[in-house]
């Protein structure tokens, strides 16, 4: 699970500005699995999460971004 970290600095600089959501983190699971249909033929469906998307900013309402779900899928074919 990817995890990125906001530095002390970063967060301290936005607490002094007074911005209504200071950035701390962001995180993110995804899960994805690839399976054979025939052969030469694959499909990989995939799921993301990611927890405080951009490292909890604000939206145009100074409210934090909601958290996002990503759902997509990859196909392959070998001639």
């Amino acid at each position: 699970m990817p995890h990125v970290g906001i530095s002390d600095s970063v967060h301290a600089f936005d607490v002094d500005l007074g911005v209504p959501v200071a950035r701390n983190y962001e995180a993110g699971l995804e899960i994805c699995y690839t399976m054979q249909l025939k052969p030469g033929w694959t499909l990989q469906p995939d799921f993301q999460y990611i927890w405080q998307p951009g490292g909890n900013t604000a939206d145009e309402n100074g409210r934090p971004i909601k958290d996002a779900a990503v759902v997509g899928a990859r196909t392959t074919i070998n001639f």
